[in-house]
């Protein structure tokens, strides 16, 4: 028995030795077959083709379409390069993007963040740094006057004072 692995890295499909693929981690119905390690079918008896895994770890569905990938060290990945689990063979990341991504697509589907989420750490930092770097202007601020700006000037008939 293989596993393999969802988003959230719990179960989300087990892989008997005949290549029989149940969803969930305990033995079940039986929702797809594996044949020839590349090909992915829906169905105990293998009804439909869904796609394959090629040469190169590129999960292909049956359009031909790439719809996502396998590397070296068994993550799946979609066309954008996102998680989408883990596996142990090539093919089952297969099974796991076009057969049980079908049947329980919350397995593979990244999670969604609240709507009303409050602010992130990146925000406070931002403000902080905005904070810092620009300092807010006083808001009880008399305007300035000539007086303040050239000094007070000298009156008629009035001289400077001497130094001494």
């Amino acid at each position: 028995m293989r596993s393999v692995y969802g988003i959230d890295g719990n179960v989300a499909a087990t892989i008997d030795s005949s290549g029989h693929v149940m969803v969930g981690p305990d033995p079940g119905p039986i929702v797809g077959v594996i044949l020839s390690d590349s090909e992915v079918y829906s169905g105990e008896a293998g009804d439909e083709l869904l796609g394959r895994i090629d040469s190169d770890s590129n999960i292909v569905d049956a359009q031909y379409q790439l719809v996502a990938s396998v590397d070296v060290n068994g993550r799946v990945r979609d066309t954008l390069g996102r998680p989408l689990g883990q596996v142990e063979q090539p093919v089952d990341g297969a099974v796991l993007v076009l057969l049980v991504g079908r049947i329980a697509p919350e397995t593979i589907s990244l999670p969604v963040p609240p709507s009303d989420a409050g602010a992130t750490v990146m925000d406070e930092v931002l403000e902080l740094a905005d904070a810092s770097s620009r300092p807010g202007i006083k808001k009880n601020y008399k305007p300035l006057t000539d007086a303040d700006v050239l000094g007070s000037p000298l009156g008629p008939g009035s001289k400077p004072k001497k130094k001494q």
